[in-house]
């Protein structure tokens, strides 16, 4: 008896472990802008013979401007395929291959009755 309910205590103990808290769910911070300028790099001393300048903070802003113009392109994207999307469920564009038949010669030894009598 005692065996069972240390075993049923553990399950009960594993559960409440294996439960995800809420808190967790919450989603996480992404500020529009870097929270660090890119020109704190000017005061570092480890670059070698190249000005601080452009080896540090000109490509971190290379960088950035890159990030924000695949952020934009991305976007437009994702906009054009929703609008294919609503174009395709409206039904406006009919599948593909609807009417065709393969090896359908009739359009051109034509299946009119009348035509035959008349040669």
């Amino acid at each position: 008896m005692r065996y069972v309910i240390v075993i049923m205590a553990i399950c009960l103990l594993g559960f409440i472990l294996c439960v995800p808290c809420f808190g967790q769910s919450a989603p996480r911070y992404r500020p529009q802008r870097p929270t660090i300028s890119p020109y704190v790099n000017l005061l570092r001393n480890d670059s070698g013979p190249v000005p601080n300048y452009y080896s540090l903070v000109r490509p971190q802003q290379d960088q950035q401007a890159g990030d924000r113009e695949a952020s934009r392109f991305a976007q437009s994207s994702d906009l054009a395929i929703r609008q294919l999307n609503t174009i395709v469920d409206r039904r406006e564009i009919g599948p593909t291959g609807t009417g065709s038949v393969f090896n359908n010669y009739s359009h051109y030894y034509g299946t009119n009755p009348s035509l035959r009598r008349r040669r």
